[in-house]
C-alpha cells in the first residue's frame, strides 16, 4: 500500500477534492457533475450532509472514499462523531438500529445522572454546614419545580422515584 501524498491546497466539501490527493477525480465522473458544469443546479440530499464529508475524509485517510469503518456503537464507550450527520441520515453510515433512540436513551440517562449528582452536591453542601436547613428545602423544590416545568418523561419517572424515596 503507497502512503497518501498530502497536499497544503484548502479542501473543499465536495468529493471533487479528492484530486487533492493525486488521484482521479471521483466527482467528475458522476452525471450531477456533467449536469452542474452544464448549469444545471447540483443536486442535493441527505448523503449531501452526511455521507459526501464522511467520504472526503475516508479517502484522506484510508486513501478510499468507501473505506468508510463502522462503530460498533453497543460497545463503544465515546463515540465521536466527525464528518457526519446522524440526525440527518437517521445513522446510515452508523449501521446501528435505532441509532437515534439509542443517542435520546444516553442523553436522557445523562441528564439524570446530572439531577442525582446536583441532589448529592445539594446534601454535602447541608453537610458541611455552608447550607441551612431552610437553603436546603429551597434548593430541593426549585430542583422539584425546574423537573417538572420540564415535562420530558424521564424528567417524570425521576420525580416519582425521587417521591417514593424521600
Amino acid at each position: 500500500m503507497t502512503p497518501l501524498r498530502m497536499s497544503m491546497r484548502p479542501v473543499t466539501h465536495r468529493l471533487s477534492s479528492v484530486s487533492a490527493l493525486g488521484r482521479r477525480s471521483i466527482a467528475a465522473t458522476t452525471p450531477s457533475s456533467a449536469m452542474t458544469s452544464a448549469g444545471a443546479p447540483e443536486p442535493r440530499s441527505a448523503g449531501t450532509v452526511d455521507q459526501w464529508p464522511k467520504n472526503l475524509a475516508c479517502a484522506q485517510l484510508y486513501g478510499n472514499p468507501w473505506a468508510i469503518p463502522i462503530p460498533d456503537v453497543a460497545r463503544t464507550d465515546l463515540l465521536v462523531v466527525m464528518g457526519a450527520n446522524p440526525q440527518a441520515s437517521n445513522g446510515s453510515l452508523l449501521s446501528y438500529p435505532d441509532l437515534i433512540g439509542e443517542i435520546t436513551r444516553i442523553r436522557r440517562y445523562c441528564e439524570t445522572d446530572v439531577v442525582n449528582t446536583w441532589l448529592v452536591y445539594l446534601r454535602f453542601q447541608h453537610m458541611r454546614g455552608r447550607l441551612t436547613d431552610q437553603g436546603l428545602d429551597e434548593e430541593l423544590a426549585r430542583t422539584r419545580a425546574w423537573l417538572t416545568e420540564a415535562k420530558q418523561p424521564h424528567f417524570d419517572e425521576f420525580l416519582a422515584a425521587w417521591s417514593a424515596g424521600a
